[in-house]
């Protein structure tokens, strides 16, 4: 199962690059064998020089 769950972060991760969705970080989350979560890191695309202005 390690290696299927770490296949399905890699895909993840390349789609959601490919859709200008996310940058070079996808995960998965799995329980008992079974994918529960996945989420990958959104990138955004202007600069931000402030902190405190990233919208979350």
């Amino acid at each position: 199962m390690h290696e299927e769950s770490m296949r399905r972060a890699i895909a993840l991760n390349r789609q959601m690059i490919r859709a200008d969705e996310g940058g070079p970080f996808a995960a998965v989350t799995v329980r008992d064998g079974e994918v529960v979560a996945e989420g990958w890191r959104h990138m955004f695309h202007e600069r931000v020089s402030d902190p405190d202005r990233i919208p979350y």
